[in-house]
């Protein structure tokens, strides 16, 4: 946050490439010094706190409320388009060079970005965070629903994709896979973002979060690469028509002090994710899978 206040929004996003390069280098090095695993950990965590904070806080700011959902749509679609064939350029390149050059090649990229990022004024936000606040009961009503939201970020990112790869046995396939979902994502995405700013937010997430939820609910049963791409088209419809909606839901709860509200944000998101990993820990991937589509069915009841 105070990164932020003295350096701009658009800075602190690029002070976490470096860090996400030294995490790179450090999965790099596991096999040969797992320590190096929690250094790798400790780089993401911080990447990550500054590239998320800074994004947010600047979305929020070039954005309006009433074109929210579309232009949510419209971020998705510009993130989503560029990595259509990253997954599968990605696989290949691990096969035919290894997880080194993959990691070089990623880290020119990110280099690159970075210096996109500079042509383009920034923004300063003033940082104003009240630990009374974040402790009040004005930011913890929202907590269930950011911890269902970091319990499917760990569970489809990490867990989902480990499970495809022991089916499909190879980076090449699950890259073929993840370009599919991908396409079929950004099509719904930016479709559905004008519908949400229509018809209202909610009230598409309610038609949408059921199918998502049963795409959950059916995943610990795939067994075939079949079966694999059902779920995946699934997938991408439902996450598809719902991803507008639920970000443009993110920042409609955004009050006087957006510095804090993203902070207690990535909070609550970074809880669950750690929810996600102890489930699958200690029940593995059913219970977990479960646990997501009755979370996303009962949070959109609310």
């Amino acid at each position: 946050g105070k990164i932020v206040a003295r350096w701009g929004m658009k800075h602190s996003t690029i002070f976490s490439i470096p860090l996400t390069i030294l995490a790179f280098l450090c999965l790099y090095g596991i096999s040969r010094y797992h320590w190096l695993f929690f250094f790798a950990a400790l780089f993401f965590g911080a990447a990550r706190s500054l590239y998320w904070l800074g994004i947010h806080l600047e979305f929020f700011y070039v954005s309006d409320d009433d074109h929210r959902g579309e232009q949510v749509g419209m971020r998705h679609a510009a993130t989503i388009l560029p990595a259509l064939f990253g997954p599968l350029i990605g696989g290949i390149i691990i096969e035919q060079f290894g997880f080194l050059v993959t990691f070089i090649v990623a880290s020119v990229i990110l280099i690159l970005g970075a210096l996109l990022l500079l042509l383009s004024e920034d923004h300063h936000e003033p940082f104003d965070v009240n630990w009374n606040r974040v402790l009040s009961r004005q930011y913890w009503r929202l907590a269930p629903y950011y911890y269902w939201k970091g319990i499917w970020m760990i569970s489809n990112t990490v867990f989902w994709p480990f499970l495809m790869y022991t089916i499909l046995g190879g980076y090449v396939r699950l890259g073929i896979v993840a370009t599919v979902l991908s396409v079929v994502t950004v099509i719904m995405t930016v479709l559905m973002g004008r519908v949400g700013d229509r018809i209202g937010h909610f009230r598409l997430l309610r038609y949408s979060i059921p199918f998502e939820s049963v795409s959950w609910f059916i995943r610990h049963m795939v067994g075939t690469m079949t079966q694999v791409y059902g779920v995946i088209f699934l997938q991408g419809l439902s996450h598809g028509a719902s991803q507008s909606s639920l970000g443009a839901v993110d920042y409609k709860y955004v009050g006087e002090h957006h510095i804090e509200y993203f902070i207690v944000r990535e909070m609550f998101i970074s809880i669950g994710r750690l929810l996600g990993v102890l489930i699958f820990m200690f029940f593995g991937y059913q219970i977990l899978f479960s646990t997501v589509g009755i979370l996303s069915f009962s949070i959109f009841l609310l």
